[in-house]
């Protein structure tokens, strides 16, 4: 009976050994089926985040040239396939970038439009810079989840109310010019905007997000208007309800130029057309205001007005002339000319010279000839001061200028 008993209890150590033994196993065996699962999850998240830098590269380097041409006609399909691309290659991820994604499908969207908003394709320039910086830090030292919250944290949109308030202080303080400028009475931008938008009632007035400076805002139908009353600079989006009606009296680009800057740029006596050129529907033109000094005229390529109009209506399509009013309250003085001669330099005078006059670039005067090699356009520049000299491409020039 005692054998009996001493049997059973034998049995009964010998299946909580094994018990335990199969809970340890067990245990162990999760532990390694967990840790090839986390590093599966890993390997996958990796290989996400190491393809989504280089979409993010190909983006910045897209933005590159378009904003080096000024230009986004050629590199938006570009630009829309790698940002549709990252949005899905994120959601092979096992963690959820909900925020990145957004932002990617935002640019994609955006993409797909003619991408002539300026301060859209800085914006998103800047914020692929970083973001190409920040991924490729992650990459190099990736830490899990950590790294992942600063991707979520790095793409969320969404501030608080004081970002935005010192974001708008911040951008006011940049236009200490303009606030020293008389504001123009309300009633007087009303009629201002009846007037450009071609409407026989005062448009609709909004309150835009956050622009800066202070803006009036107006909107009917497909058209936009944004007016700051200091120096009544002017945005214009879309187009007026009523087609352009001065053909009778209009019937060319040049005599719509003429007419579009005698209407929003009346403030200037004297411009010089410096650059003009084709997209798509519109015309684009770039003119320049033209000061004396010394009785010499000299082009001012720092204060560039731009307009563009359509080809087909000769409607206004767009107009900016910021540079030109926020220098202007008197506090354009321009440096003494201590040459006006145009005699053309040795080395270019057997060119095709097309054109000869003096430019006032920065702080600098120079000399322009533009001449024509080997079927390709170039500008010498001649610096008044020291006698320097710089030759140009028209590619080259425009950047140089900062005209475009």
């Amino acid at each position: 009976m005692q054998f009996s008993k001493k049997k059973y209890i034998i049995k009964l150590i010998t299946f909580f050994v094994a018990f335990f033994l199969f809970c340890v196993g067990l245990f162990i065996k999760t532990i390694h089926a967990n840790n090839q699962t986390e590093m599966i999850s890993k390997n996958i998240t990796m290989t996400v985040l190491t393809s989504v830098t280089a979409g993010i590269d190909n983006l910045c380097n897209s933005f590159d040239k378009a904003l080096l041409l000024n230009n986004f006609s050629e590199e938006s399909k570009t630009i829309y396939a790698n940002s549709f691309n990252i949005k899905n290659t994120l959601y092979l991820s096992d963690h959820n970038f909900i925020n990145c994604a957004i932002w990617f499908s935002n640019l994609s969207d955006y993409a797909k439009t003619d991408m002539t908003d300026d301060q859209k394709n800085s914006d998103y320039y800047h914020k692929l810079c970083e973001a190409r910086k920040l991924f490729i830090s992650i990459c190099e030292n990736y830490s899990g989840s950590q790294s992942l919250k600063k991707i979520d944290n790095f793409f969320n949109e969404k501030k608080d109310k004081d970002y935005y308030k010192q974001k708008l202080l911040n951008s006011e303080n940049e236009y200490a010019v303009l606030k020293k400028q008389i504001t123009a009475d309300h009633k007087e931008i009303d009629i201002y905007a009846k007037k450009i938008i071609d409407y026989p009632l005062a448009p609709k007035q909004f309150k835009g997000s956050y622009q800066f400076p202070k803006s009036i805002n107006y909107s009917i139908s497909d058209s936009y208007l944004c007016i700051f009353p200091s120096g009544k600079t002017l945005g214009r989006m879309a187009s007026a309800i009523n087609k352009s009606t001065f053909k009778e009296s209009h019937n060319s680009q040049n005599d719509f130029l003429s007419k579009y800057i005698s209407e929003y740029a009346y403030y200037i006596t004297n411009y010089d057309n410096v650059y003009s050129y084709e997209n798509d529907s519109l015309v684009y033109y770039i003119i320049c205001p033209i000061f004396s000094a010394d009785d010499s005229a000299i082009t001012n390529y720092n204060e560039p007005i731009k307009l563009a109009i359509s080809k087909h209506d000769y409607a206004l399509k767009a107009f900016d002339a910021t540079k030109y009013l926020k220098n202007h309250l008197n506090l354009f003085t321009p440096k003494t000319v201590k040459s006006t001669k145009k005699n053309i330099p040795l080395e270019i005078k057997n060119k095709n010279i097309i054109s000869k006059k003096t430019v006032y670039i920065n702080d600098t005067v120079f000399q322009e000839f533009k001449f024509i090699s080997n079927d390709s356009v170039y500008f010498y520049l001649l610096n008044n001061e020291n006698g320097n000299t710089l030759l140009f491409t028209q590619k080259e020039y425009l950047s140089y200028t900062n005209l475009i």
